[in-house]
């Protein structure tokens, strides 16, 4: 009866803590951000700005590594009759070309702190925050991520014009990924974006060859990832019942003549594995608490 009541007020708990306001939302975001879970932050963002994200995150965010985005403090308000999010933040071990970058997107940078106005849009899975700091389009089927493949080639050039003797701006390295427009009519070649060192945001053209196109999604989210809060609390109970009553099933499983110890010992270490996972969910959408995967 004890037990009962307790997953009745976690779930009760649940259901409260997952009403979230949308600067619990911004806090989310900016807890996954800077832990460099981009996955999981993305799914804090309308789904039209996965490009503007996505850009981001493979310009800036993953080429300056050290780089923080805290967020001191945030309002939701209306403008013009819609909800807004108005927030302080502050660049933490930012690059000149970090600050620069802020600085083209027209944000005023003053201490390395800046105001942003983010507008809640609404979505199929409730409201969702947009996201500043890439590009200025929302047509998320516009664009799709490149990356290169292939034995013998390392890298491949990305000019100024659709030809070979162009001015070279830039370098797409195996490994990296570059957002590309996937409706351009030119099949030689990819109309493509990029930062330069000055933190400018310019556009190129990238050969079109080696290269493999991710046009399913831009973020690529796990199981656990995308189980809502009520559903891993629900998981981990049944769990832990499991745990306390079960087991005499390890022990049947462990009297098998072969092999019977590693099935136990298999079962027992995906199931440890499961319950920090869902722990992780579990925590961080009621505390904000970001255990390390």
């Amino acid at each position: 009866m004890k037990f009962l009541k307790l997953f009745l007020l976690t779930i009760i708990g649940a259901l409260l803590t997952s009403c979230n306001s949308n600067e619990r939302a911004l806090k989310k975001f900016e807890s996954r951000l800077n832990a460099e879970e981009y996955a999981c932050a993305s799914v804090y963002i309308y789904d039209g700005d996965l490009p503007s994200f996505s850009f981001f995150v493979n310009e800036i965010k993953k080429k300056n590594p050290n780089l923080l985005i805290k967020l001191k403090e945030s309002e939701t308000v209306e403008v013009s009759g819609k909800k807004v999010v108005i927030a302080d933040f502050e660049l933490v071990n930012s690059s000149d070309q970090v600050r620069n970058y802020f600085t083209n997107l027209g944000y005023d940078i003053v201490n390395d702190t800046f105001k942003d106005t983010i507008y809640i849009r609404q979505s199929n899975e409730g409201e969702k925050l947009s996201f500043n700091w890439g590009l200025k389009s929302s047509d998320e089927n516009h664009y799709c991520l490149a990356e290169l493949v292939g034995k013998d080639v390392n890298s491949l050039n990305i000019r100024n014009r659709p030809t070979t003797s162009s001015k070279v701006i830039g370098t797409l390295t195996k490994g990296e990924d570059l957002l590309v427009e996937n409706n351009n009519d030119n099949k030689k070649w990819k109309h493509c974006y990029m930062v330069n060192d000055d933190g400018k945001i310019i556009e190129g053209y990238i050969y079109n060859k080696n290269l493999n196109y991710q046009t399913s999604s831009f973020f690529s989210l796990g199981v656990f990832d995308s189980m809502t809060l009520t559903v891993a609390i629900i998981i981990l109970v049944v769990i832990c019942v499991f745990f306390a009553f079960g087991s005499s099933i390890f022990l049947m499983i462990s009297a098998i003549p072969v092999g019977g110890i590693i099935i136990v010992v298999g079962c027992i270490l995906g199931l440890l594995y499961t319950v920090y996972q869902l722990l992780e969910k579990i925590l961080f959408e009621m505390f904000i608490i970001n255990l390390p995967y």
